[in-house]
């Protein structure tokens, strides 16, 4: 979330967590790869973001910036960790 916050692009391996955080965001901000030995696709995806124009490096990080606002408010986030707590300690 951070990364993203910044404008930064995230890859991540598929796998729980990744995929709950990763899987609702747009493909130019952020890219779930199957298999580690799977690299063609993550290279594509890498190409892709290193080859931008700077207007387009500008909306990706507006793009990051709204998905955060989105999909993980500070306020959601906070609930969700304190509803998993209080799972844990009953």
């Amino acid at each position: 979330l951070e990364a993203w916050s910044c404008g930064v692009p995230v890859a991540a391996r598929k796998a729980p967590g990744n995929n709950e955080l990763l899987g609702k965001a747009p493909s130019d901000i952020a890219m779930l790869f199957h298999e580690q030995s799977d690299f063609n696709p993550l290279l594509n995806w890498l190409s892709m973001i290193l080859n931008q124009d700077a207007a387009t490096h500008r909306e990706r990080v507006h793009a990051a910036a709204a998905h955060i606002r989105l999909h993980h408010a500070e306020q959601d986030e906070i609930r969700d960790l304190l509803e998993v707590y209080r799972g844990i300690l009953g």
